[in-house]
């Protein structure tokens, strides 16, 4: 029996790579447009937590601790309808700042928002009125680049093809690559943590503890207008990070060894399989456009 409360924490992580950064106007960041975002919810404000994890130079800095005091009594003057906590990890990563926010959640659903990404404002009712302790509930999703939005993405095309259904998880593992979109149990978010060990992928390696889990659904609800999640696309993202031997080979490698540590409740729909293949397809791609490198990199100084 857990003491989660009714409703549902949204766990940001926020990097800081310098305290002067909180420093300023914070309506004019993305962290507040992220917030703007949460106070625009239909949602009833009492049913939801907001966890803000600053993590980087920043925050760990000797004034880090001042500047979280600060950005909080300024949060709280601005947003006054939301309940907001503002941590700082000493340790870099956004996988230590998530793992933070998932041990001080106290609702009994937990979903994550990028400090620079929004959600529309059904968002939150929506995924809290289909959520189910058996289920991690999957929502749209929606991409802005430079302003301009579409749901006309490949992501969201995959999600749509599961609308009004509640799947095995196992049968669909691709929804458990990214971060977004999802309304995850608590209790279940907090039997496992990020790997604060892997540079990138830890996502995907996070999520794929849940196979572990049998019975475990994945539900996607016929969603209505103004239910998505608003990710922004931007270049140096770390999802989108240039190509090279590191993080197209190694990284992915890194990924792949922690997901065979996993064991799946149900082996039968090969979901890990094909996480692995997943990941091996950046490795086999590179490769193919880089055969030297490959040499190179085996080849003895």
């Amino acid at each position: 029996m857990n003491n989660l409360l009714p409703g549902i924490s949204v766990v940001i992580p926020s990097f800081v790579a310098d305290a002067a950064e909180m420093t300023g106007d914070i309506a004019a960041t993305n962290l507040g447009s992220a917030l703007s975002s949460l106070a625009e919810q239909s949602l009833r404000k009492d049913l939801i937590e907001v966890l803000i994890i600053l993590n980087g130079k920043g925050a760990a800095a000797a004034s880090g601790e001042a500047m979280q005091i600060a950005l909080h009594d300024s949060l709280a003057s601005r947003f006054p309808e939301l309940s907001i906590r503002v941590m700082r990890s000493l340790a870099p990563g956004a996988g230590r700042a998530r793992n933070l926010g998932i041990s001080s959640a106290s609702r009994r659903f937990i979903t994550f928002l990028d400090d620079d990404d929004t959600l529309q404002p059904r968002y939150l009712e929506t995924g809290l009125e289909n959520a189910d302790d058996g289920a991690i509930t999957l929502l749209p999703i929606v991409n802005t680049t430079d302003g301009a939005s579409t749901k006309d993405n490949f992501l969201n095309a995959r999600i749509t093809t599961l609308h009004g259904t509640a799947v095995p998880v196992a049968t669909a593992p691709w929804a458990l690559g990214f971060n977004a979109s999802k309304i995850i149990p608590t209790a279940l978010a907090q039997r496992y943590r990020y790997d604060e060990s892997l540079r990138s992928g830890e996502d995907v390696a996070y999520f794929a503890n849940f196979l572990r889990t049998p019975g475990l659904l994945l539900h996607t609800p016929k969603a209505g207008e103004e239910t998505a999640y608003v990710r922004s696309i931007r270049p140096d993202s770390v999802s989108r990070q240039r190509e090279s031997f590191d993080f197209n080979v190694v990284q992915r490698l890194e990924c792949i060894a922690k997901l065979r540590d996993i064991e799946e409740a149900d082996t039968k729909p090969r979901a890990l399989e094909k996480l692995e293949q997943a990941q091996f397809g950046f490795v086999e791609n590179y490769l193919t456009a880089h055969p030297s490198e490959c040499n190179a990199q085996l080849t003895p100084p």
